[in-house]
Formats: C-alpha cells, sequence, structure tokens
C-alpha cells in the first residue's frame, strides 16, 4: 500500500474515532484555490468494507444538482484521493478541489 493510502486510511479512521461510522448530516466545505464553493450542512455517509473505506456525499440532497460540473463526485475512496485528518476535519483533496468534513 503506498504511503498516501495509508494517510487517507488512517485520516478516516481518526474522523470515525472522534465522530461516527454510518450516516450524518454534518458541515461540509468545498474549497477551489482557497475560495469557498460550497458551505453547507450535507448528509455524509462513511462506510468501510473488509479492506476499503468510502465516503458518499449526498450534494442532491441540498439541491447541489450539477455536483459534477463543479468537479465533485458522489463517492470517494480511500484508496484513490488523499486524505487528511486534522482539527476535527477530514480533508479529502480531489482534482483541484479541497472538501472538508466537520
Amino acid at each position: 500500500m503506498q504511503n498516501h493510502l495509508r494517510g487517507s486510511f488512517s485520516a478516516i479512521n481518526e474522523y470515525v474515532s472522534d465522530n461516527q461510522e454510518g450516516v450524518l448530516d454534518t458541515r461540509v466545505v468545498v474549497l477551489k484555490n482557497d475560495k469557498s464553493l460550497l458551505d453547507d450542512i450535507f448528509r455524509v455517509a462513511i462506510t468501510r468494507s473488509s479492506n476499503e473505506y468510502k465516503v458518499s456525499i449526498h450534494w442532491e440532497d441540498n439541491g447541489i444538482e450539477n455536483y459534477k460540473a463543479l468537479g465533485l463526485y458522489g463517492v470517494y475512496w480511500a484508496s484513490y484521493v488523499d486524505m487528511e485528518y486534522t482539527s476535527g476535519c477530514l480533508e479529502i483533496y480531489s482534482d483541484n478541489l479541497t472538501i472538508q468534513i466537520y
């Protein structure tokens, strides 16, 4: 497993330890070039299989139907994107966006 993947798994483990695994409604901030694109409460599902974590963000529930046009995805896999956890915030780095989950 590559170092960044270990970091992503570790980040989600820390977030789940401080919060919970499963479905929660929580603050999500999307940044592009350090400017906020979105900042709202979204439904987030964090689930784990035997060797993988995935983070699902339900953008559509808040009326963000064009989320793909913004460069967002509905699911982020720990094995595909870099993630960090600091100060109560899980950060997902995807393309040129930073997604912060509190």
